[in-house]
């Protein structure tokens, strides 16, 4: 619902969603939200590169992605799910934080993101797509 209601606020700009978005009341973007939240998690290839999956453990800890995503990067209410993410979503999502391009619901992950270096970002993604 959270993403949703970003775009619906143009808080968060990709215009065939904006579009999608614009006209829908609170209990649409509830409803929408509640049926895509129903849906099985997608599936990964959990076979990642071992030295980059290493690196990205690291960056983990680092920066306690588990603290907020859960242990299992599931996500829950307004924290989503990273977890089998597509990798390149999760690159442009971490860089626009990063850049201060992308809203969210609160700064958390534009902090997170600050101190980042674009390889960091890669093997974050990587790891998160291979969950």
């Amino acid at each position: 619902m959270t993403q949703l209601y970003l775009f619906r606020e143009k808080q968060r700009i990709a215009e065939p969603m904006n579009d999608m978005a614009a006209g829908l009341s609170d209990d649409d973007l509830r409803t929408i939200g509640d049926t895509i939240a129903a849906l099985p998690a997608p599936l990964s290839d959990t076979r990642g590169d071992p030295a980059r999956m290493e690196r990205a453990q690291g960056l983990v800890a680092k920066h306690q992605c588990g603290s907020c995503h859960n242990a299992d990067f599931s996500g829950h209410d307004q924290i989503p799910r990273i977890r089998a993410q597509r990798e390149e979503y999760l690159v442009a999502a971490l860089k626009g934080y990063k850049s201060n391009t992308r809203a969210g619901y609160d700064p958390a992950m534009s902090e997170v993101a600050q101190p980042l270096s674009d390889e960091e970002i890669l093997d974050l993604a990587y790891y998160m797509a291979h969950q």
